[in-house]
């Protein structure tokens, strides 16, 4: 899946943001206040819970006949509520690491890394593919993560 369209009004300091047609990678960039976190944060708030909220609209376009088929369309919208339930049920189903297929990725730009422990070597260990990761585990910020 891929967020494909954003828009986002009335969320200060945001005014009125736009972005169709988006592609794999979305970068956003400018000076300091401008609103770039807080409409990330509106957007990850949507798809964590999601919900009908006429001042954020993300439409989210199918990147594989298995979510067409399960979806029954190419593309889901945050303003139709059978479109909203799709999502949640794709979303957050359970997985494990090794079939993780689809969701969205947040990468921040934050740098630095803390709280990171030490790994607790030991010859018996499971397989990192079977090991079973909350659903929202890439919505939240790279140094959370670990």
């Amino acid at each position: 899946m891929q967020i494909s369209d954003v828009a986002v009004k009335k969320k200060p300091p945001v005014r009125n943001f736009e972005a169709s047609n988006l592609s794999s990678v979305v970068v956003l960039a400018g000076p300091n206040g401008i609103g770039k976190t807080r409409l990330i944060q509106e957007i990850i708030d949507l798809l964590r819970s999601p919900r009908i909220d006429q001042s954020v609209n993300v439409k989210i376009r199918a990147t594989s006949q298995s979510e067409i088929k399960e979806w029954g369309k190419n593309t889901l919208s945050t303003l139709d509520e059978s479109d909203l339930r799709k999502l949640v049920t794709h979303l957050q189903r359970k997985r494990k690491r090794g079939g993780w297929t689809s969701s969205v990725v947040y990468l921040d730009s934050f740098r630095t890394f803390e709280k990171i422990k030490p790994f607790q070597w030991s010859w018996e260990f499971g397989d990192p593919f079977d090991e079973e990761i909350n659903w929202d585990v890439l919505f939240k910020p790279f140094a959370d993560r670990f």
